[in-house]
């Protein structure tokens, strides 16, 4: 038996979405594009929330086919041996603890995200539970991915941090080596290491001028890892006063080796450097 659940049908929908006997030990994962509830029981709504500064507005749902979801907990989920599918969950091990893990697939259609509701069905009512989202691209590959622990069955709608893979993004840096308020040892700078996101080229990362200091210039490229993802740069001023601020730019002539630009944040037309505000402190040592 289904019944209907109450409330209006989303505009342009075709028919009334039934809903399902409640399964007794699995929670019930439905990509909800109607909000109305169709029963008492606790649940949560979790929303793919690409980060706008790493993924253009309409780049994620471009890759994704699928959008595959991981429940688990701090204690386990499921107790091991009791792998099973039901209506399209699974009960599978799929990490290196024995407990069972909930996984269930979900088509990616049109231009959105699907929102993901996670029903009770027979897990405790005071359950944390830790998501993972994975994006699911042409030929099976994981393209994006995100996760959030410690997520309760309160009925709310939580953000599920979910972003494409380094590897379909621009390259941006990442971290920088000593960072802002960072300690130096008698006030010398003799070098700092530029991280980025993704291998980078020789090439592009030695040219002169790629990396500014202001004030002061230039930095001088020494070298870049065989990763291709840590460049060090020689400072143009050494001696640094205390508690004083430069900013450093790296340019956008920074290429990975599919010969894309550094773009530090998809969310503004056009390319992007990386730009920050630095101001280092002294240790006082002589």
């Amino acid at each position: 038996m289904t019944r209907p659940c109450s409330g209006r049908e989303p505009r342009g929908a075709r028919e009334h979405r039934p809903c399902r006997r409640r399964l007794p030990r699995v929670a019930r994962v439905l990509a909800a594009t109607w909000m109305a509830a169709c029963d008492a029981t606790a649940f949560v709504d979790l929303r793919p929330d690409p980060d706008r500064e790493l993924n253009g507005p309409t780049e994620v749902v471009q890759h994704v086919r699928s959008l595959v979801v991981l429940l688990d907990a701090p204690e386990g989920l499921y107790p091991p041996g009791g792998e099973r599918r039901v209506d399209g969950l699974h009960l599978e091990n799929v990490d290196d603890d024995p407990a069972l893990e909930l996984v269930a697939s979900l088509p990616v259609r049109g231009r959105h995200l699907p929102l993901v509701r996670i029903e009770q069905g027979g897990l405790r009512r005071d359950v944390r539970l830790d998501v993972r989202l994975v994006g699911v691209g042409d030929g099976g590959h994981s393209v994006a991915g995100g996760r959030r622990d410690a997520v309760a069955l309160d009925g709310s709608l939580v953000d599920v941090p979910f972003d494409l893979a380094p590897a379909l993004r621009p390259p941006r840096v990442v971290d920088l080596v000593p960072d802002d308020g960072d300690v130096l040892e008698a006030c010398l700078l003799e070098r700092m290491v530029i991280v980025f996101s993704k291998p980078v080229t020789a090439t592009s990362a030695l040219r002169h001028g790629v990396v500014i200091f202001e004030p002061g210039g230039p930095a001088r490229p020494r070298m870049l890892d065989a990763s291709g993802r840590f460049l060090e740069v020689e400072p143009p001023v050494r001696d640094v006063t205390d508690g004083a601020r430069f900013t450093l730019t790296v340019s956008t002539d920074v290429v990975d080796r599919d010969g894309r630009a550094l773009d530090q944040s998809a969310a503004r037309e056009g390319l992007q450097p990386f730009t920050r505000s630095i101001a280092l402190r002294c240790d006082g040592r002589p």
